[in-house]
């Protein structure tokens, strides 16, 4: 991969994990993707514990542009999390 593709897949791709510790709050973590360890294997992610809960993650993606991307995995997962219900 060279400079450009690693630019265009940081600007453009979408998110699936983030811990957060920003000082305006305690820390927390969002979990876009539920199947973030098996697409990073190699990624060493240690949580804080305080995990968002889907309904206030799917919220979010509804709600902020920057998480545009994950809109249409997260409609899916819900959806077929409904079906099982």
């Amino acid at each position: 991969m060279d400079d450009r593709d690693s630019y265009h897949l940081i600007k453009d791709g979408r998110h699936i994990y983030m811990d957060v510790d920003d000082r305006c709050g305690p820390p927390y973590t969002v979990v876009l993707d539920h199947d973030y360890e098996m697409l990073c294997p190699w990624a060493d992610i240690v949580s804080n514990g305080n995990v968002w809960p889907d309904e206030l993650t799917d919220a979010a993606v509804e709600i902020f542009e920057s998480e545009k991307n994950n809109r249409e995995q997260r409609r899916k997962r819900r959806e077929e999390q409904e079906r099982k219900d």
